[in-house]
């Protein structure tokens, strides 16, 4: 799933706000999508 992030980064974050934000949205998707398979097999 693509996120539109146009507008979540502006010029005063740093590096390593962006790549926390980043990883945070990974590991959202990565929750999202083993939710996803667990409903898949019946398992919630």
């Amino acid at each position: 799933m693509e996120k539109e992030l146009i507008g979540w980064f502006d010029a005063s974050m740093s590096d390593e706000d962006i790549i926390e934000m980043i990883e945070e949205i990974e590991a959202e998707e990565e929750a999202r999508l083993e939710l996803e398979d667990h409903a898949m097999n019946n398992e919630v």
